[in-house]
């Protein structure tokens, strides 16, 4: 189950440009009246690039199932994105142009989802169609995941 060396680090840098990325958004999203979630979205990306690590070094199950709910996830959240940007931008019947490169950076963040997805399915060596199965598992697991973490920082503030 281990695979390839390259695919490996291949998944880990993916998994550490998510880990920045979405610390950004993160905090981001779930900011409210001037006050974000600073905690949470710290030691969110940390444990990402724990998984990364993970993913590295000991490639087991749990590891691959949380980097693809990861994915998962940020596709979802991109998916949301792209329609929120498309309502902005076409909401008055008149495309901009500046919307152009937002789609090229979704664009480019799904490409990364793509990679972690694909480089999971080839470490465990695994078809599409038990990588599919295994996708909500993964997801539940990393919500889990965050929903502590955000009950832990609601109880600290």
């Amino acid at each position: 189950m281990h695979g390839p060396m390259q695919i490996r680090l291949l998944v880990a840098a993916a998994l550490l440009i998510n880990a920045v990325v979405g610390h950004i958004l993160f905090r981001t999203f779930f900011a409210d009246a001037g006050r974000q979630p600073v905690l949470t979205a710290t030691v969110l990306a940390l444990f990402v690039v724990a998984i990364a690590a993970y993913v590295v070094f000991r490639p087991t199950r749990i590891p691959l199932q949380l980097a693809r709910g990861l994915a998962a996830m940020m596709l979802l959240g991109l998916a949301v994105m792209t329609f929120i940007q498309i309502a902005i931008t076409y909401g008055d019947g008149v495309a901009t142009s500046h919307a152009v490169p937002v789609y090229v950076q979704i664009m480019a963040l799904a490409a990364v989802q793509a990679t972690i997805l694909w480089g999971t399915m080839r470490i465990e060596a695994v078809g599409v169609v038990q990588m599919a199965r295994a996708l909500p598992a993964g997801t539940l697991m990393f919500w889990g995941v965050v929903a502590v973490l955000g009950f832990i920082e609601s109880i600290i503030d």
